[in-house]
């Protein structure tokens, strides 16, 4: 790409403690070692297990790199990252030594990123949606990195779902609610890890986050079918198959109302949705 929508507040604010970052490599390593998070993406598994190769976007302290390498290099799958964030990229290649993966990442801008091989799946979980140009970032991963008949997995915050808990912790801030109870209030609805820092990446990225923006899949569509790819599957109805997209965009305004109870009864919900599309060529 020409221009870059990274933004350099993102970038400071992640410099200072990334997400998902481990304050204990050891633990960081053991996490990923005893238990296969890829596994509960569905569309995931049987993809990997074909020998591909993958690419992460925005892949911080490289719990998805690490995981594909550690739990799937058996089936000849291989990934590897590039984030802008040289305080992740440090963790994560550190987390890979721990680990005895062979995994790559690069230092780089995103949108400056390009491969003279696409790949088989490229991947990019909360990422897009902090930068000044989320449209923008998701055109280059689906025209410039995902080869043909690939696929792309994309993480965004949902913009029914995310409002209630933006609003909650807003009307708190206002409220005059210090840091300190910020993250209480935070921990009562998402358990910890029992890794204070680890603990601490993920109140900072969810309520004190400098930037981000909100998006629907009724918005992602048009961007997926104008490069010429076919959505296959969504959390939006938990990755089972659907009738019509329509059907998908209607049931994503449930989310606004399903977030506010989550919400009422104390139960952690980012407003976070997921989407899963193939490149055909057709547009």
């Amino acid at each position: 790409m020409s221009r870059s929508y990274a933004n350099p507040d993102v970038l400071s604010f992640y410099q200072q403690l990334p997400f998902n970052y481990f304050g204990d490599t050891n633990a960081a390593a053991a996490a990923i070692r005893d238990t296969n998070m890829i596994q509960y993406y569905p569309v995931l598994p049987p993809l990997l297990t074909k020998g591909i190769r993958v690419l992460d976007v925005g892949s911080g302290a490289g719990w998805f790199v690490n995981g594909v390498n550690y739990h799937y290099a058996r089936h000849g799958s291989s990934a590897s990252g590039v984030d802008f964030n040289a305080v992740a990229v440090k963790q994560a290649r550190e987390i890979a030594s721990h680990l005895g993966v062979q995994s790559t990442f690069v230092e780089s801008d995103l949108f400056a990123f390009q491969t003279s091989e696409p790949f088989a799946l490229v991947t990019s979980f909360g990422v897009l949606h902090h930068t000044d140009n989320c449209i923008a970032g998701l055109r280059h991963l689906l025209r410039d990195l995902v080869g043909e008949g690939g696929y792309a997995f994309i993480g965004l915050y949902h913009r029914y779902g995310r409002k209630p808990f933006l609003d909650y912790f807003d009307d708190l801030k206002k409220s005059g609610m210090g840091k300190e109870d910020l993250q209480r209030e935070f921990m009562e609805l998402r358990s910890g890890s029992g890794d204070k820092i680890h603990d601490l990446s993920w109140f900072y990225d969810q309520v004190l986050h400098p930037h981000e923006t909100q998006h629907t899949l009724e918005e992602m569509l048009p961007v997926l079918h104008a490069e010429g790819m076919e959505l296959v599957a969504t959390s939006i109805n938990r990755f089972e198959a659907f009738d019509s997209e329509e059907d998908l965009i209607e049931r994503e305004k449930s989310y606004y109302a399903l977030a506010l109870q989550r919400l009422k009864d104390k139960i952690y919900f980012p407003g976070f949705f997921l989407f899963f599309a193939r490149k055909t060529g057709r547009t």
